[in-house]
């Protein structure tokens, strides 16, 4: 994934930089760096932005989750 290409999931998805930085488990710094092409985006990264997300906060309850195959991105723990 370009950079360009990760601005574009972005947005399209709604996540600021720390949105995703939440969703991935990493830094804003993480995420910064991503974006400028510094370091390469990796493989759990792009699979979340592609992953269709549902925002509970919509719903009021306020929690944001996501899941690809067993990997819960929230908690960056993988569910058995």
């Amino acid at each position: 994934m370009t950079p360009e290409e990760l601005i574009q999931a972005q947005a399209k998805q709604g996540l600021s930089n720390a949105g995703l930085a939440r969703l991935t488990g990493r830094s804003t710094v993480t995420v910064w760096r991503w974006r400028r092409g510094l370091t390469p985006v990796p493989e759990y990264a792009i699979r979340i932005l592609s992953y269709s997300f549902r925002t509970e906060a919509r719903q009021g309850v306020g929690a944001v989750t996501a899941a690809t195959d067993g990997y819960v991105a929230t908690t960056g723990r993988y569910k058995g």
